[in-house]
């Protein structure tokens, strides 16, 4: 029986993961180079993986650019950055098989233009619950174990998604969902929440939770995108299972002190999650806020939804780009960020 073949697009830290470990595993892998980096691409390269999923050495086929391919491949994922998501789903498109399929990291907020350029029976999403990092451009550490979720875009459901489950399940247990915008939306929640709290303090995730006003700000920062998918009649799914937005989100007391536990058990879990925002920032590369908090900003435009949580963070990071302020935990405590409603009036548009 011939080998599956699979291409993965972005040698990224998800990219490098999935790409090695897939190729250990036996299947017809071929890495695709998008982005300038340390990579001196020829035919191949060695990937060493450590962390929760083991020590592995991997030496990975290469290629630079997905029109580089050197045959057509039966799953493409697609690990691009997500302004890019959209380019490298038409390219990848024609270097499928008849019954191939494109597979993309899903985020909500890039769905809407990868389906401008690919049909939905081509399209399946990816979610992963695992954390990986690049300690250098050929090694990874994988710093949190978790699953695979993956899901389609129409009611029909082929093998192929059965495929892909068994596929994944070499790198972590994957199960298939039948609401992936659901599962999408919960984790760019806390996602963004995460990432942009992250950036403005410079704080890993296990001290982010002790700054002071942190827990507020994502609470507050729940209920803002809460609202968002409630009036766009989206059912957001647990988060990692326990983490359920609307028991923690209830009323009262009780409630509240769910609410900090989880936040706490958070970072004690993830001590060392770093916000991806603050990465691309120290290493002088374009943020994604525009698809993390930006994205809850301009679905509250199109709704009338006030977001000022998001905005003034959408505001804070613009300003660390552009070398306006600095990063330091005691912006946590800034003043529209302590009084969110003050802010309403004064909200730019900065987002496109």
């Amino acid at each position: 029986m011939e080998k599956i073949k699979i291409g993965v697009v972005g040698a990224g830290a998800v990219g490098c993961t999935v790409a090695a470990l897939l190729a250990k595993a036996g299947y017809d892998v071929e890495l695709a180079k998008i982005y300038k980096s340390q990579f001196n691409l020829t035919n191949n390269v060695a990937l060493t993986i450590n962390g929760e999923f083991g020590d592995h050495n991997v030496l990975v086929n290469t290629c630079k650019g997905i029109d580089k391919f050197s045959s057509l491949k039966d799953f493409i994922f697609i690990f691009s950055r997500a302004n890019d998501a959209k380019k490298s789903s038409s390219i990848a498109l024609k270097y499928l098989t008849p019954n191939g399929k494109i597979v993309t990291l899903q985020n909500v907020f890039t769905l809407d233009e990868v389906l401008e350029v690919v049909p939905r029976d081509k399209l399946l999403g990816l979610i992963i619950g695992w954390s990986p990092t690049k300690n250098d451009y050929n090694n990874i550490s994988i710093l949190s174990n978790g699953i695979n979720v993956i899901g389609p875009f129409c009611p029909n459901l082929d093998s192929s998604l059965i495929l892909l489950k068994q596929v994944l399940s070499n790198i972590t247990p994957t199960y298939i969902t039948n609401n992936l915008v659901g599962l999408a939306i919960s984790r760019l929640i806390i996602n963004s929440a995460i990432s942009s709290l992250g950036c403005i303090t410079g704080a890993r995730l296990g001290n982010l939770m002790e700054i002071k006003n942190v827990k507020k700000l994502f609470e507050g920062l729940f209920k803002e995108d809460m609202a968002i998918a409630k009036a766009r009649g989206i059912k957001i799914t647990p988060y990692c299972k326990e983490f359920d937005y609307y028991e923690l989100m209830k009323p009262g007391f009780a409630s509240f002190l769910q609410r900090r536990r989880k936040l706490s058990q958070l970072g004690r879990q993830n001590p060392y999650v770093v916000s991806s925002t603050l990465r691309n920032i120290e290493n002088n590369k374009q943020t994604e806020i525009d698809y993390t908090i930006g994205y809850f900003i301009k679905q509250g435009k199109k709704l009338n939804i006030k977001t000022p949580l998001n905005s003034r963070l959408y505001e804070m990071i613009s300003d660390i780009e552009s070398h306006e302020i600095g990063i330091f935990p005691d912006n946590a405590m800034d003043y529209y960020l302590r009084k969110p409603h003050k802010y309403i009036n004064k909200e730019i548009d900065y987002v496109n």
